[in-house]
């Protein structure tokens, strides 16, 4: 049975796969700290990507100290937030590919990030549904 919100994410299904796949060519593990980014360059690189493409959404962008940052939409007293992180742990070994280079396998995305938690991080944004965003370039 097909849902609403499975076609609502079918509209969104080839913008996703490449925002994911460039958000996971980031090797966003925790680097040394630099100037700006205390997590290290690429962790700043990962949240400076999703940004930009809030900001070619037309949202309203923050980064906090370096360490984090939001995209908001709307006005008002009320707030609905999902909280997610682009930054990923080392690796590691078993990969059958290069692990920031996604690939779809058996109708799935394969890429260190893709679940835990670009992967949700992206669906989140490019499925705003009151903010619905204009397609972003990966």
């Amino acid at each position: 049975m097909t849902t609403n919100a499975d076609r609502t994410m079918e509209a969104y299904r080839n913008d996703m796969v490449a925002a994911l796949s460039a958000l996971i060519a980031v090797p966003s593990v925790k680097g040394e700290a630099v100037a700006g980014a205390p997590f290290g360059a690429a962790t700043r690189q990962a949240l400076e990507l999703a940004l930009s493409w809030g900001e070619q959404a037309g949202f309203r962008t923050k980064i906090l100290d370096g360490m984090c940052g939001w995209l908001e939409c709307g006005e008002g007293p009320r707030l609905v937030a999902a909280l997610c992180h682009l930054d990923v742990v080392p690796a590691g070994s078993g990969w059958t590919g290069d692990p920031f280079s996604a690939r779809v396998e058996n109708g799935r995305i394969v890429g260190r990030g893709a679940i835990d938690d670009k992967g949700p991080a992206v669906a989140t944004f490019l499925s705003r549904a009151d903010c619905r965003p204009a397609r972003v370039s990966a």
